[in-house]
């Protein structure tokens, strides 16, 4: 589904249930990418202890007032922090309807390291 390899429902797990779950999912490394469309507290403190080593945590919108993100498992973990105020509810469940009846039309394609200039022509012609 859209490059994801798996799907884990967190609803009525626990943090130490969700944290079990990824593990054995991803052998203890993690998840790379993690989109967090909820962006409350409690939300992304679970988002924190799954995020892989050199992964990714984009938090889509700002539900609740403010969150806290530790400095030292920012850095240890050397995982990228985005944030993106994007939409509103309406908009997010528009696209999401969108997703599950696969009119969403994407093309992903993959580059090595020393093909960087390639992928960089390919995004300004939208081949990619």
């Amino acid at each position: 589904m859209f490059g994801a390899d798996h799907i884990v429902n967190i609803k009525s797990k626990s943090k130490d249930q969700v944290r079990n779950e990824i593990d054995d999912l991803t052998r203890g490394k993690g998840i790379d990418v993690i989109l967090d469309i909820v962006g409350l507290e409690q939300t992304v403190q679970t988002d924190l202890r799954i995020v892989a080593k050199g992964g990714a945590l984009v938090i889509v919108g700002l539900f609740g007032n403010k969150i806290s993100i530790p400095a030292f498992a920012t850095v240890a973990n050397e995982f990228q922090f985005y944030g993106s105020f994007w939409g509103n509810y309406n908009e997010v469940s528009e696209v999401i309807e969108l997703a599950k009846r696969a009119q969403i039309r994407h093309r992903i394609l993959k580059f090595k390291l020393s093909e960087i200039n390639e992928a960089v022509v390919s995004l300004e012609q939208g081949l990619i």
